[in-house]
């Protein structure tokens, strides 16, 4: 049911942004995937929202979406995509160049684990520069990636891709501290709650997913209260 709104599932590779930051070799995995989302594409008179991410965005997002359901426009871009693949920046680049947006949570950082950190650091810098070329209005908040257990034990964390999500997490509150970018620390909210997962380890329950629902909605209407809705067709 497309309810006034665009979804697209996209395979494999659109086209390269030569943002000049992303790792030589771009590693894709067995399945590409991205879920982009539009609702009340026609309306310009309530702000507009934009969730960002990968399938943990996916799971909050429609309790996200009707919280604010005759309020503001939702917008979903959920991808496999991670920083460091040029056609992540092109596809978000395309949202919006398409679409007035006024705030935009971005949580983007379990996907590309193939990459070093040091091109993590240097992509979400890149990442930025398009938000600020594109969005320059938009408010930004960043949230922090969520932590990884044990798939079918989940009294324990996936210690060597926990770490380096904490790893990830730490040098994205140095960038963002550094711009002055709010944080929704999603990681801190999950940590100490196993009751929350689905029994892969990475993916969320429904318990947890309302919780981080809330957590988003939260940091969402703070930011929408400390900015004028863009509202119209210019940026």
């Amino acid at each position: 049911m497309y309810r006034n709104g665009i979804w697209v599932i996209i395979m494999g590779l659109v086209t390269a942004c030569g943002c000049g930051c992303s790792a030589p070799q771009v590693k894709h995995e067995d399945i590409e995937w991205s879920n982009i989302w539009i609702s009340n594409t026609n309306n310009t008179e309530r702000p507009r929202v934009l969730l960002v991410g990968d399938s943990i965005v996916g799971g909050y997002y429609p309790a996200v979406e009707k919280h604010f359901s005759g309020k503001v426009n939702c917008a979903q871009y959920a991808t496999s995509k991670s920083l460091g693949d040029p056609d992540y920046l092109s596809e978000l680049g395309l949202i919006l160049k398409r679409y007035k947006i006024d705030v935009i949570h971005i949580n983007n950082g379990i996907h590309g684990l193939g990459y070093p950190e040091k091109y993590y650091r240097e992509n979400l810098c890149g990442l930025l520069k398009t938000l600020k070329r594109e969005a320059p209005k938009a408010k930004i908040i960043w949230c922090m990636t969520t932590p990884i257990r044990k798939g079918g034990d989940l009294s324990q964390f996936n210690k060597s891709e926990n770490d380096r999500i904490i790893g990830r997490n730490r040098i994205a509150a140095e960038v963002m501290n550094s711009h002055k970018i709010a944080i929704n620390n999603l990681y801190d909210e999950m940590k100490d709650h196993p009751e929350y997962w689905a029994n892969d380890g990475v993916h969320y329950n429904d318990a947890g997913k309302a919780v981080q629902s809330q957590k988003v909605v939260e940091i969402i209407e703070k930011n929408l209260a400390e900015k004028p809705a863009c509202g119209g067709d210019g940026k």
